[in-house]
């Protein structure tokens, strides 16, 4: 089973990002608003017969509810653009959900040298003129839209030709 760690995104948020990525030059391939989240820690493939450990080791995490916000528009790497995502603040507090992550299945799945809190709004296959590109998506405005992270949800996914259908296999919710 494919299985990874996220915040899930309200739909009204989600469906905003995906209005933002209709925006984009050019003919990049939407993130289905229903499948927009931030993921923590992607796990990946996963036997299932190690799916109670996972569950026990991070039903152990303990962390307090706080007010996200959406933070302007980006590509990972302006010479080889393929994902373009949305940023969230306060992202020292989604680091550190991915710290704590990391720690709780520490010994079960390696740790993960980066982490960036974002939101993938749209993959592109090729794009002709990168600047041109890039000079585009810094006019579209990412207005500062809040929200309340209050549980994490493991999640499998499934993939098919349709897309990926994500399953909630266990979720956390904060301490008060």
């Amino acid at each position: 089973m494919r299985l990874f760690l996220s915040c899930e995104i309200p739909q009204e948020i989600a469906d905003y990002v995906h209005e933002l990525a209709k925006q984009l030059p050019g003919d990049a391939k939407y993130t289905i608003p229903h499948n927009i989240d931030l993921t923590i820690k992607f796990l990946g493939d996963t036997q299932d017969n190690k799916l109670d450990e996972i569950k026990q080791k991070l039903s152990e995490m303990k962390f307090k509810s706080f007010r996200a916000m959406l933070n302007g528009i980006g590509v990972f790497t302006e010479d080889f653009i393929r994902v373009v995502w949305t940023g969230l603040t306060p992202s020292e507090k989604f680091e550190e959900l991915h710290v704590m992550a990391d720690d709780a299945l520490k010994g079960l799945f390696p740790k993960e040298k980066r982490f960036q809190a974002h939101l993938t709004i749209a993959r592109v296959k090729y794009v002709e003129d990168k600047q041109k590109f890039i000079d585009a998506i810094k006019k579209i405005n990412v207005e500062p839209k809040t929200f309340t992270v209050d549980k994490l949800t493991l999640f499998e996914s499934k993939l098919s030709p349709k897309g990926a259908t994500h399953t909630p296999v266990l979720e956390l919710k904060a301490q008060i």
